[in-house]
C-alpha cells in the first residue's frame, strides 16, 4: 500500500512538472515553484516555445535544440544549419524547420543518445558563421561566475569546459585543468565547432588535445560529405573555424612543428582554399629558411600541382586573377583615352582661341572674314557671283 502511494505521489509531481519559456530565460516548474532555471544571453538568438514528447521536453535557441527533463536536466542537443524557426511534435516526431543563407529546410529529430539529439536527415552547415560559431559565443558570452554552474547544466559544450580548464591552470590547479579538457573532447560536434576548438586548445596549451580536435574534424567532415577538391572561399574557411588565419598566425609567431600540424590538416581537407597559393609558398620559405629544402620544394610542387586544369593555370583563383586583369586593363584604356581627349583640347584651344578673338574684334553681325577666302582656317565655297563665301553670306 505504502508503494503505490509513493508510486502515486511521483506520478502527480511529474504531471505538475512543465517547462516554461519567459523572453529568453527557460524555467522549469513544479506546480508554482521553480526547480530550475537559465537565461540565454539576446545575441545567441530567440528562444523557441517548449514541446514536449515522450516525458521529454524540447526548447531550440538559436541553430540549436535541446532536449532536458522536467526538472531541467540536459538530455541531449542538435547543432543544426540554421536558425530554428518552427519546432513541432504533434506528428508523433520532433519536427524542426531551419531557416538561412540556403533557404528554409525541415528536419527530424530522435530521441537523445548520448549527449546528442540525431538528425534523420544528413545536415550540411552552410559557411554561417552565426550557425557554426554558435556554441563558442555562447560560452564566451558567459560571466565569469556562471562559467562552473553552465558547465554541469551544459555538459555537451566543450568551450565552456575549456573556460574551467583555462581558470584550472590560472590557479595551478593542473588536474583540474586536465580533467575539464578530458571533458570537453569527451562530446560529439560537427567539424567547424572541433576546428575552432582545436584552435583554442592550442592556445591554451594543450597541443595533444588540439591535434585530437582536428582528426575529429576531419572524420566529421568527410562523413558530412566535404569535398576536398572544391575550392573554398575566404569566407567560408572563416566560417568553418578559420584555420588559414590560425596558421598565419602560428607562422608569425614563429610555431612551426604547430604550423606543420595544421598545414596537413589544411591540405588534408581544404587544399583549394582562396589564399592558399600564397600561404603555400609562405610555407615553403619558412621550411627552407630552416635549411629543409627538400621539403620546402614539396610544398611548392605541390602548390604548382594545384594549378593544373584550371584556366590558363593559373590556380584555384584564376577567375579572379582574370577579373582583376580585366579590370586593370579597362582602367589603363579609359586613362589613355581621357589623356588623348586632354592632349587634343590642349593643342585645340589656343587655335580656337585666336579665331574667335578676330571674330569678336570685327563687330559682330557686319563683320567679314579676313582677306584671302582660300585661308587655311576659313572654310570657304565659291557662290554663283563668284564670291569667296563661309558662314559669311551677308558678307557675299
Amino acid at each position: 500500500m505504502r508503494r503505490c502511494l509513493l508510486l502515486l505521489l511521483a506520478l502527480g509531481g511529474t504531471a505538475g512538472a512543465e517547462l516554461r519559456v519567459d523572453g529568453h530565460t527557460v524555467r522549469a516548474l513544479s506546480g508554482e515553484q521553480v526547480t530550475w532555471q537559465w537565461t540565454f544571453a539576446p545575441e545567441l538568438g530567440a528562444v523557441s516555445r517548449p514541446v514536449r514528447l515522450d516525458g521529454q521536453n524540447y526548447v531550440a535557441v538559436g541553430p540549436v535544440v535541446y532536449a532536458l527533463s522536467d526538472e531541467g536536466r540536459f538530455l541531449g542537443r542538435a547543432d543544426l544549419p540554421g536558425r530554428v524557426t518552427s519546432l513541432d511534435s504533434s506528428g508523433g516526431a520532433v519536427r524542426v524547420s531551419v531557416g538561412g543563407p540556403g533557404g528554409s529546410e525541415r528536419l527530424t529529430l530522435g530521441a537523445p543518445s548520448g549527449d546528442t539529439l540525431p538528425v534523420e536527415e544528413r545536415v550540411v552547415f552552410a559557411p554561417d558563421p552565426a550557425v557554426t560559431g554558435w556554441l563558442a559565443r555562447f560560452a564566451d558570452a558567459l560571466p565569469e561566475g556562471d562559467v562552473t554552474r553552465a558547465g554541469a547544466q551544459f555538459p555537451a559544450n566543450p568551450f565552456i569546459a575549456l573556460r574551467e580548464a583555462e581558470a584550472a591552470t590560472a590557479r595551478g590547479d593542473d588536474y583540474a585543468a586536465l580533467s575539464a579538457v578530458r571533458r570537453a573532447l569527451a562530446v560529439t560536434l560537427p567539424f567547424p565547432a572541433w576546428t575552432q576548438l582545436a584552435a583554442r586548445l592550442d592556445r591554451a596549451g594543450f597541443p595533444a588535445a588540439a591535434n585530437l580536435a582536428l582528426d575529429r574534424a576531419k572524420r566529421d567532415a568527410a562523413a558530412r560529405g566535404i569535398d576536398p577538391a572544391v575550392p573554398v572561399s575566404r569566407a567560408a574557411l572563416f566560417a568553418y573555424g578559420n584555420p588559414s588565419g590560425y596558421v598565419d598566425t602560428l607562422l608569425t609567431q614563429n610555431r612551426l612543428p604547430r604550423a606543420e600540424i595544421w598545414m596537413s590538416f589544411l591540405r588534408e581537407l581544404y587544399p583549394r582554399f582562396e589564399g592558399g597559393d600564397a600561404l603555400y609558398h609562405r610555407y615553403a620559405d619558412v621550411l627552407e629558411a630552416q635549411g629543409r629544402a627538400g621539403e620546402a620544394e614539396e610544398w611548392r610542387q605541390f602548390a604548382r600541382s594545384l594549378r593544373a586544369g584550371t584556366l590558363y593555370n593559373l590556380g584555384p583563383n584564376d577567375t579572379g586573377a582574370l577579373r582583376d586583369v580585366a579590370r586593370l586593363a579597362t582602367f589603363a584604356l579609359m586613362t589613355a583615352l581621357l589623356a588623348a581627349v586632354l592632349t587634343l583640347s590642349a593643342r585645340a584651344w589656343p587655335t580656337q582661341r585666336q579665331d574667335l578673338a578676330a571674330l569678336g574684334a570685327a563687330g559682330g553681325r557686319g563683320a567679314v572674314p579676313p582677306s584671302g577666302c582660300g585661308a587655311r582656317r576659313w572654310p570657304t565655297r565659291r557662290s554663283a557671283s563668284g564670291c569667296c563665301c563661309s558662314r559669311w553670306r551677308r558678307a557675299c
